[in-house]
């Protein structure tokens, strides 16, 4: 991904604006400036705004929305349990 990358919203996403956080809905169509993806989250820029789009979102911005990591087992793992995650 190019800094500053132009993107088309292909659907209505709600955002956040920077850095005050509050809540916002971005509409389809407008374009938005790819400006950081930092943890599968997106920092954007439209009509001058900056904005933070989640990372599941990213579908709104014509990318492909990140897999969670498993959530690691609760408890001591065993040599089984080990195995069977292997």
């Amino acid at each position: 991904m190019n800094a500053n990358e132009a993107k088309t919203l292909t659907r209505d996403v709600e955002a956040a604006v920077v850095p005050v956080g509050t809540k916002v809905t971005l509409q389809k169509g407008e374009t938005a400036y790819i400006t950081q993806s930092l943890g599968g989250s997106y920092t954007v820029v439209v009509n001058g705004n900056m904005f933070r789009i989640a990372d599941k979102d990213a579908d709104a911005l014509g990318l492909e929305v990140q897999a969670k990591p498993a959530a690691a087992p609760a408890g001591p793992v065993t040599q089984e349990g080990l195995e069977k995650q292997v």
